[in-house]
């Protein structure tokens, strides 16, 4: 699996798991 889709998967979870608190961009 391409990395790409797993950063946009993860990105998507931590976005759903945390609203409140929004991941740093990372790259």
């Amino acid at each position: 699996m391409p990395p790409k889709k797993k950063l946009v998967k993860t990105f998507t979870l931590q976005l759903k798991a945390g609203q409140a608190t929004p991941a740093p961009p990372v790259g």
